[in-house]
């Protein structure tokens, strides 16, 4: 590896995708590997509009660059993944690389550019659409050059396609959510985050209730307890370094949205720059009762949620903030110190109505629904993203799309059908219990691993940037540890 960093400035000097590196900082990384590079399937996509590829995605790698006063981003220009190392990092998904079947070396030169952008704190207003630039570790970089391979590569036929999307884990969180453990410990779930890690997860994710029951599902109406998620995220930091952390999402109401704010900032540092924050409007009535508080109605709920998205957004974004709104207010606010993120933490908001959407379009980075849904499904949600970003003259491809499944991988149909009846045996009970597997497969991600991973290109064809899999039958719910490994192999 040759590597060549000169003194840093506070002008942007990073490089742009496909040229080369003429800034005042720059990185090389050599190794003699051939890998077939096979073309990008979004790049015309990305041509039309790049946000969604090159965006809610940013790391800070203090361990990688010291001592300067300027904000430093490493960007990477093109994803390696010699070997196909699943734990490797890859920011954003430029070429696909596939290794041959034998899975032996072959000699001759890769050449990975890595430029480094360097570049000021800048706020962002909260109705302001905020770009994030795509950026990887540099010590991932060097990860991916370590030619040991990981078991979850050993796919079908000897050859893994990189799908152009990141995978997301819905974490154990609740009681009910680890069979024969209640309460869960806070051991298991981060057992299961280092176990995601080294699967390759590209980031794990925590619900937000004072506790839930399952009666919506089918299941008891026994109220279980549950870990609180800002707090339990700022403990994961430090059980895992790679995955980004991100909430899926945030009760309004359970938060004054300033204080929030200065939560979440804090949590950013905290995690060293891997937040993502995501917000609802509430459905869980006895969330409200807990508060004392009626549960609204569900517009009053949007424009709730509405409020606090441009509240967290504006204060996160590191300037002074009043806001007069009809349910928060801020008279100057100042989160200090800071997120980390430049120039903030992404937003997304979650949910599946019209209202939600628009609103999401309007105030927010990017859009969350789950846990079931079909591809004509999201078709019709995505006629609403693209009507409401039409009225405000926003480009659809700015606004970043994540979808969270159930989901459960087997290697072949012998394998699913053992893997199904052991989730059936251990699922709290009246869930799924007359459910049969090929009702199971309707609107969630089922299958083998090759079935999987088609079922995921499909959704990376509407635009979906993330997948969040919940392994389980209801939400943040683990069936099995061993569930992650054939879902990392087909997705990864």
């Amino acid at each position: 590896m040759r590597a060549e960093v000169r003194c840093a400035s506070r002008e942007r000097v990073a490089a742009r995708l496909g040229q080369g590196a003429t800034g005042r900082v720059g990185v090389g990384v050599e190794e003699h590997r051939n890998p077939k590079v096979r073309g990008d399937p979004f790049r015309e996509r990305r041509r039309r509009g790049d946000g969604v590829f090159a965006r809610l995605v940013e790391r800070d790698e203090g361990h990688d660059v010291h001592d300067t006063e300027a904000r430093v981003n490493p960007v990477v220009r093109a994803q390696v993944d010699p070997f196909d190392r699943a734990s490797c990092e890859c920011a954003c998904r430029v070429d696909c690389i596939t290794v041959g079947g034998s899975g032996e070396r072959e000699d001759g030169p890769v050449v990975v550019g890595v430029g480094v952008d360097v570049e000021e704190r800048r706020a962002a207003g909260a109705r302001e659409v905020v770009e994030h630039r795509a950026v990887a570790s540099l010590r991932h970089v060097r990860d991916a050059l370590d030619h040991r391979p990981s078991l979850v590569q050993r796919s079908v036929r000897g050859v893994r396609r990189l799908l152009a999307m990141r995978l997301g884990l819905a974490l154990p969180q609740y009681d009910y959510s680890v069979p024969g453990e209640n309460p869960l410990r806070f051991e298991t779930i981060a057992a299961t985050a280092r176990r995601a890690e080294e699967l390759g997860f590209d980031s794990l994710w925590l619900s937000d209730h004072l506790f839930l029951d399952l009666a919506k599902y089918g299941g008891p109406a026994t109220r279980y307890g549950a870990f609180e998620p800002l707090t339990t995220l700022a403990a994961l930091a430090s059980v895992v370094t790679r995955p980004r952390l991100g909430t899926l999402v945030l009760c309004e109401a359970l938060r004054p949205a300033s204080v929030l704010a200065k939560a979440l900032a804090t949590l950013d540092r905290i995690c060293a720059g891997r937040l993502d924050v995501g917000l609802g409007a509430g459905w869980y009535e006895p969330d409200y009762e807990a508060l004392g508080m009626k549960m609204p109605t569900p517009g009053e709920r949007v424009d709730r949620l509405r409020e606090a998205v441009e509240v967290v957004g504006g204060l996160l974004g590191g300037e002074p903030l009043t806001f007069d709104g009809r349910y928060h207010h801020a008279d100057g606010a100042l989160v200090d110190p800071p997120a980390l993120q430049v120039p903030r933490p992404p937003v997304f908001v979650g949910g599946k109505g019209d209202r939600v959407i628009r609103t999401a379009v309007e105030t927010a980075d990017g859009w969350n629904t789950c846990w079931v849904m079909e591809p004509d499904q999201y078709r019709n949600r995505l006629d609403v993203v693209d009507r409401a970003c039409e009225r405000i003259g926003r480009d659809p491809a700015t606004f970043w799309r994540s979808l969270g499944l159930y989901a459960l991988c087997g290697e072949d149909e012998h394998d699913l059908a053992a893997r199904f009846d052991r989730l059936r045996r251990v699922s709290p009970p009246g869930v799924i219990d007359e459910v049969t597997l090929d009702e199971w497969r309707t609107g969630r991600l089922v299958g083998t691993v090759e079935q999987v991973r088609e079922q995921a290109a499909g959704w990376a064809e509407l635009g979906v940037e993330t997948i969040v899999v919940g392994p389980g039958c209801v939400p943040f719910h683990l069936g099995s540890l061993e569930d992650l490994e054939p879902l990392a192999a087909a997705l990864r």
